[in-house]
């Protein structure tokens, strides 16, 4: 499942809440909120940008391999690509020492309107 997020404000933690989603077997899972930081350059999703961010975008970019869902955080101008346009971007946050807190924000606007949120059947529990 891919959800775009527009709007979202870098250096915050918001949940965002996922409701109405089938599993491959057709069943409406429960709602589900997803918590998490958006710091640009925070590689490692530590919650702050640092030389260790640096490290392993700098290594990801040695490798020039696709991005992929193990190193897409690596990918910051998010063009698809790791090059060295992105390791100057982690460098540069570094250097600021960019933080977030704990992940506590809701997403302003849910996926899905909450009307359709609906139990599952009872068979198929």
């Amino acid at each position: 499942m891919t959800v775009r997020l527009t709007g979202i404000q870098d250096a915050q933690a918001i949940t965002l809440t996922v409701v109405n989603v089938a599993n491959p077997a057709g069943e409406i899972l429960p709602s589900t909120d997803v918590h998490l930081r958006v710091l640009q350059g925070d590689v490692n999703a530590s919650g702050s940008t640092t030389a260790a961010d640096v490290s392993i975008c700098k290594a990801e970019v040695a490798r020039g391999s696709a991005v992929n869902g193990g190193n897409f955080r690596s990918d910051i101008d998010a063009n698809g690509l790791l090059t060295s346009t992105d390791l100057n971007l982690v460098k540069a946050q570094a250097a600021t020492a960019s933080t977030v807190g704990p992940r506590h924000r809701k997403h302003p606007h849910p996926p899905y309107p909450r009307s359709q949120i609906r139990p599952p059947s009872p068979d198929r529990r």
